[in-house]
């Protein structure tokens, strides 16, 4: 199985929920399994086509830990990644305004 996608954000490019960030919990072939942590929480994470998310060339630093540590990936820590991804997203967008 590859794991070339697994920790990194992405956003979703098709379907009623296109725009949304997520975080990839685990991948096969051609699908990628994606959580938020509250609508899309870890234990009944979204299918997607691979073809239908943008990733981003980021890993969630939270969750890396996690599975190093070979922990469970908790909803609190999709959760968190997320919330740092959109604070760091927030403050980049102030400084290339200034």
């Amino acid at each position: 199985m590859m794991k070339e996608f697994i920790g990194h954000y992405c956003y979703s490019r098709a379907g009623h929920d296109s725009g949304k960030l997520y975080v990839v919990l685990y991948e096969n072939e051609n699908e990628v399994f994606l959580s938020d942590g509250h609508l899309r929480k870890t234990d009944k994470p979204k299918k997607k086509k691979k073809k239908h998310i943008q990733i981003i060339n980021r890993k969630a630093d939270i969750i890396e830990a996690r599975l190093r540590e070979d922990k469970p990936i908790t909803d609190a820590d999709v959760v968190n990644a997320i919330n740092v991804y959109s604070a760091d997203m927030e403050v980049s967008t102030c400084q290339n305004q200034m």
